[in-house]
C-alpha cells in the first residue's frame, strides 16, 4: 500500500506576506495554503495513495480563526470524499498550554470514519494490500516539561522506552511519524528550537522500526536512506522569507518496500528577495529612481518574478533618500504580474566624509573647515554659503 506524509501545514501562517482577496475577503496566503493542500491531494489520488499522515502543526496558532478551521476542514473533507484516510499527529502549535486539549481534537469528537487524531503516542495498524499488517507508530510533540522529566535526557529515555514497548508487540512493517527534531539537525531549520526544554532525539533510538518521517523541522531532507529510512518531511508551504530557498516536498512510502520511497515536489509560490546596495558608490540623487528601475529590469531578465511574492531591500546614501519614490518602485514591480510586494525596506548610510588626510591637529581652523566642506556632496553654491557661515561662526567664537 502507498501511504503519504505531508509536513507541517501551518494554516494561518504567512499572513504578513499576503493581501486581502477581494472576492472572498480572506488573506491570499490562506488561499495559497488551501490550494497547495488540494493540489497535493490530487497528486496522491493519481498515484493511488490510500492514506495521508499529517505530521502536526496543522494551524499556525493555538487559536485558529473560523476561516482557518473552515479552510483546513474543506481540504480534509475533499480528501475523504475521494476515499483517502487521514491520520493527524499533534504538533506543538496544536497544543493548548493551559488546558488538556488540542486545536484538532474536534476531528476525533466528530467520529469521522476516515479521520483520526493522535494527541498521545499510539499505534494505528492497517491491513496491507497483500493481507499482512503494517503499523504506524505516532509520536506527537512532547518536551521535557510535558513528560514531567528532570532532564532532557530523562525525557528522551521515556520516549525511547515507550517506542520500544510499542515496537516489541508489533509484527510487520513499522513506520514512525512524529513531530520532533533529530540529532545533527541545523537548529536554524526549526523555528521552535530556541526552547531549553526542546528534545533532540538520537537516530539510534529508531533502530527498532523500518522508517521514520518527522515534522517540526521545516526544511525537507533525507537523514538516512536505510536501516531505518529517516526523512524530514519539511513544512508544506514556505511560511516566511527564511524558507525562500526551501524545496518543498511530500513523502510517499510503499509499505511493501520501505526503501522504495518517493519524494514528490510540491508546487508553491516563490518568495523572492531583491537586494540592491548603493551605499558604496557616489550618490545618484535625482537619478536614484532611474537606477533602481533599470536594476529591477535587469533582475527580471534573469529571474522570473511572475506570480511570486517579493520584498525589496535597498541600502542608499542619505542624499539619495530625499529623491527616492517608493510608490513608483512599487508600481513598477506590480506591473510585472507578481502576486504581492510585501514591503520595501530602506536603510541609509551617511555620504559625508568624516575624516580627511589634509586635516590634522595643526591645521588652521578656517582652512580645515573649508577643506572639509569642499568634500561634501552638496551643490557648489551650498558649499560656498557653508564656508561663509562657518567663517563667521569661527570669528565669533574667537572674538574677532
Amino acid at each position: 500500500m502507498k501511504i503519504s506524509v505531508i509536513g507541517d501545514t501551518h494554516f494561518g501562517a504567512s499572513y504578513s506576506l499576503g493581501k486581502t482577496d477581494l472576492n472572498t475577503q480572506l488573506n491570499s496566503r490562506l488561499i495559497d495554503f488551501s490550494n497547495t493542500f488540494n493540489n497535493i491531494i490530487d497528486n496522491f489520488i493519481k498515484r493511488g495513495v490510500k492514506l495521508i499522515v499529517l505530521t502536526g502543526d496543522i494551524f499556525e496558532t493555538r487559536s485558529p480563526t473560523s476561516a482557518q478551521l473552515n479552510a483546513f476542514s474543506k481540504c480534509i473533507r475533499r480528501a475523504t470524499d475521494f476515499g483517502l484516510s487521514i491520520v493527524i499527529v499533534v504538533g506543538n502549535h496544536d497544543q493548548q498550554r493551559v488546558i488538556s486539549t488540542t486545536t484538532v481534537d474536534i476531528f476525533n469528537h466528530l467520529k469521522l470514519d476516515k479521520v483520526i487524531v493522535f494527541p498521545e503516542m499510539g499505534v494505528h495498524s492497517i491491513k496491507d494490500d497483500d493481507g499482512s499488517t503494517f503499523h504506524l507508530i505516532l509520536m506527537p510533540y512532547r518536551d521535557r516539561r510535558m513528560l514531567n522529566a528532570t532532564t532532557n535526557n530523562d525525557a528522551i529515555n521515556i520516549l525511547k522506552n515507550r517506542l520500544n514497548e510499542f515496537s516489541s508487540t508489533l509484527i510487520g512493517t513499522k513506520i514512525v511519524v512524529g513531530h520532533f527534531m533529530l540529532e545533527r539537525t541545523d537548529e536554524q531549520e526549526n523555528p521552535d528550537s530556541f526552547s531549553i526544554n526542546e528534545l533532540v532525539l538520537p537516530w539510534n533510538m529508531f533502530n527498532v522500526v523500518d522508517a521514520v518521517v518527522m515534522g517540526h523541522v521545516h526544511k525537507h531532507s533525507v537523514v538516512l536512506e536505510k536501516n531505518p529510512v529517516i526523512i524530514y518531511s519539511g513544512s508544506m508551504e514556505r511560511v516566511s522569507f527564511g524558507e525562500r530557498e526551501h524545496n518543498k516536498k511530500t513523502v510517499v512510502l510503499d509499505t511493501q518496500n520501505i526503501t522504495n520511497y518517493e519524494l514528490i515536489p510540491t508546487s508553491v509560490k516563490n518568495l523572492i528577495e531583491i537586494n540592491f546596495d548603493y551605499s558604496n558608490v557616489e550618490p545618484f540623487k535625482n537619478k536614484i529612481n532611474d537606477k533602481i528601475f533599470n536594476d529591477i529590469e535587469d533582475f527580471c531578465k534573469t529571474i522570473d518574478i511572475t506570480n511570486s511574492i517579493l520584498r525589496i531591500i535597498l541600502k542608499l546614501k542619505d542624499l539619495d533618500m530625499y529623491y527616492l519614490n517608493q510608490q513608483k518602485i512599487r508600481d513598477q514591480i506590480m506591473s510585472k504580474n507578481v502576486e504581492n510586494l510585501t514591503q520595501i525596506q530602506v536603510s541609509s548610510t551617511s555620504s559625508r566624509q568624516l575624516r580627511n588626510s589634509e586635516i590634522n591637529e595643526g591645521s588652521d581652523v578656517k582652512i580645515a573647515m573649508n577643506t572639509f566642506i569642499k568634500t561634501l556632496s552638496e551643490p557648489e553654491n551650498t558649499k560656498i554659503k557653508l564656508c561663509k557661515y562657518a567663517e563667521e561662526i569661527i570669528d565669533e567664537i574667537e572674538g574677532k
